[in-house]
């Protein structure tokens, strides 16, 4: 089995355990994860089991330098998925890394999106980063 569908396979039953050996392993590997390892990781985000997505999120802050950018670049792509849940997760993990930079591709989102649950999200997302500006 491939490092990447044996990744997804472990990612898709959705156990705590199985799930922190992927992210353990991809944090002992400092470039990007395959595509579809980081769309079930989304996707998990979405799905929205707290423990699930803490140890995400972990991995997730834990990025930096050329990593950070290619995950920012990844997650910005999924928002065009056809799965809502992709999209949702991509939001989801883009918030995580709280850059206003990508304020105008969220906006478009929050605009067009065709499911209500990633529109909502992105204009939550919109207000943060209002909210931080004003606070600046």
């Amino acid at each position: 089995m491939g490092h990447d569908a044996w990744m997804v396979t472990l990612l898709d039953t959705e156990q705590i355990q199985k799930v922190a050996q992927v992210v353990d392993r991809l944090a002992n590997v400092p470039v990007v994860p395959p595509l579809e390892s980081l769309k079930h990781l989304g996707v998990l985000l979405a799905r929205g089991d707290f423990r699930i997505s803490i140890i995400i999120e972990q991995y997730l802050r834990g990025a930096s330098g050329h990593l950070l950018s290619d995950l920012l670049s990844s997650y910005l792509c999924f928002l065009e998925d056809d799965c809502m849940d992709a999209r949702l997760g991509a939001l989801k993990a883009l918030a995580i890394f709280d850059n206003p930079r990508i304020s105008k591709q969220i906006s478009y989102v929050a605009e067009h999106d065709s499911s209500e649950d990633v529109r909502r999200f992105a204009a939550s997302m919109l207000r943060g980063y209002e909210e931080e500006v004003t606070r600046i």
